[in-house]
């Protein structure tokens, strides 16, 4: 009974039709946004192909074009069934600089959708090779074919509009750009991002070969021997009990409240790893420029030109990836460099150790931890295994804030009797979503914790204490770094006062209009 059914072209269209609005449909339940364009474009792809005369090469190449287009919607339906928004540059960044250990534990996680591009590329391939191509092509298919045409007509144009548009309001359209912007209204439109992210690593690779010349400054001589800043990962502010959540997860940093500095309202430039720990450390604020962005001016370069602070980046997330990120372009600009690649973040005190311990009067020190990247319950030891009231996806997580709060204390012990300041900050925040954390461009996407430690014997003019209530940028860390090192004349970071953050799309879009 089915196979008769399947030797019908009608039922041929049905099941195309129904592969090329599913993508859509789910897209829309999640987002409540209607891409109508994601089924006009595999349809219209999907009829191209399918007009092609069949010989051994196009077939060869409808195999190639129709895998691209699986590849293209399973990718629509992860980033709309699990991140619950729109594929986009920085996603398409984050696929590209995921190192090993990253890929394996995605891989783990989301293993469903291996499957899924299985089965999608399968029925599509079957019902054009079994269907639709054995059959005489009737005045109808020409008519479908006749509109796709029409239709790709349609969506270049539309693509040219949207370019002169940004045009005049003063976006500047770059070849890169351009390109980007026509794959994107393309049928594979997730082209358009990745075309985008290798433009952007292509770019800061080759910036970042040079060395800034910095001009003629001066250094005033301070009592401080260690400034130590803790890069945390994906930190949700309102899950730290230092910010007046219930949850017992910051026991330590509570005991210490009256020896930090707490900004209470400090926001990220950016939802995702990549592109906000780059605009910590660089001189560049956030920028609608991005792609003109210059990441060799940082804090590292700029303290290795004192010639007395000496630099380090203490790491434990993995140091290669098919494709280096903007940070570590940064922090390879180090004096010293040491990476481990462990699921607890102990693995670094012993390097802390070393490094405080070493010949050097002046120290700069960067800590990247694996904090609460997923998988969370992968980042702590069975012994802080401590929240089990509620999900278990949340008792994870709260579980690897403690562990995280417990490896900053001893951070702090290491130098506790040094003039020395320890700064912890997050690169970005979490957001909840189908019961589980994860980035997300939402406002808990990037608020984050940031705060302070101060030694009893720092320098008094540096020493502070207390809570700043205001809304604050976490991009200020530089200007923050240059006043510890004691740099005066050069020119400061600008400070985001508007607090702007870069949306997916590398674009700039005020906090205050984010969504909660």
């Amino acid at each position: 009974m089915f196979s008769k059914l399947l030797n019908k072209t009608s039922f041929a269209h049905c099941i195309v039709l129904a592969l090329a609005v599913i993508p859509m449909l789910i897209h829309y339940y999640n987002t409540q946004q209607l891409i109508l364009s994601t089924a006009l474009n595999t349809l219209a792809l999907f009829y191209l192909v399918s007009s092609i005369k069949q010989t051994p090469i196009t077939k060869v190449l409808t195999i190639l074009i129709l895998s691209v287009l699986t590849l293209n919607n399973v990718i629509l339906l992860f980033t709309s069934l699990v991140l619950q928004t729109e594929f986009s540059t920085s996603i398409a960044l984050n696929l590209f600089t995921s190192n090993i250990s990253e890929a394996k534990t995605a891989l783990q996680r989301y293993f469903l959708f291996i499957p899924i591009a299985f089965v999608y590329f399968y029925i599509l391939f079957y019902g054009y090779l079994k269907i639709v191509s054995r059959y005489k092509k009737p005045k109808p298919f020409y008519c479908i074919l006749t509109i796709t045409i029409l239709f790709y007509g349609y969506k270049t144009t539309r693509a040219y509009q949207v370019i002169q548009a940004e045009k005049q309001v003063g976006i500047v359209p770059t070849t890169t750009y351009k390109i980007s912007r026509y794959l994107e209204y393309s049928p594979l439109q997730t082209l358009g991002a990745f075309y985008e992210a290798l433009a952007y690593l292509d770019i800061s690779n080759s910036q970042n070969k040079t060395i800034p010349a910095y001009p003629n400054y001066t250094l005033k001589q301070q009592t401080i021997e260690n400034i130590i800043v803790v890069l945390g990962e994906s930190a949700q502010r309102d899950a730290l009990q230092l910010y007046n959540s219930e949850l017992s997860t910051t026991p330590y940093a509570k005991q210490r409240e009256s020896q930090l500095y707490i900004y209470t309202q400090a926001i990220s430039p950016s939802a995702y790893t990549n592109t906000s720990i780059a605009l910590l450390l660089s001189h560049q604020a956030p920028s609608n420029n991005f792609i003109a962005t210059d990441f060799s001016d940082n804090i590292i370069t700029l303290a290795n030109s004192t010639n007395q602070w000496h630099t380090y980046w203490l790491s434990n997330q993995e140091r290669l990836s098919r494709f280096s990120t903007f940070y570590t372009l940064q922090a390879e600009q180090a004096q010293n460099k040491q990476y481990t690649s462990t699921a607890y973040d102990s693995a670094l005190l012993p390097l802390l150790q070393n490094a405080v311990t070493d010949h050097s009067k002046k120290r700069l020190i960067f800590m990247h931890l694996q904090g609460s990247h997923f998988n969370a319950k992968d980042r702590y030891p069975a012994a802080f295994n401590v929240f089990k009231q509620y999900k278990p996806f949340e008792n994870e997580y709260y579980n690897s804030i403690l562990y995280t709060d417990y490896i900053v204390e001893q951070i702090i012990k290491t130098v506790a009797h040094t003039p020395s300041v320890v700064i912890y900050v997050a690169d970005h925040g979490q957001d909840v979503i189908n019961n589980q954390f994860i980035h997300a461009f939402t406002k808990k996407g990037v608020q984050v914790p940031f705060y302070i430690w101060n030694s009893s014997t720092l320098d008094k003019s540096l020493y502070k204490v207390g809570k700043d209530t205001t809304v604050q940028s976490t991009t200020q860390l530089y200007n923050l770094l240059t006043q510890y090192m004691g740099i005066q004349g050069v020119l400061p970071k600008e400070t985001n006062t508007s607090i702007h953050v870069l949306t997916p799309e590398l674009k700039l879009q005020p906090y205050a209009t984010m969504k909660d």
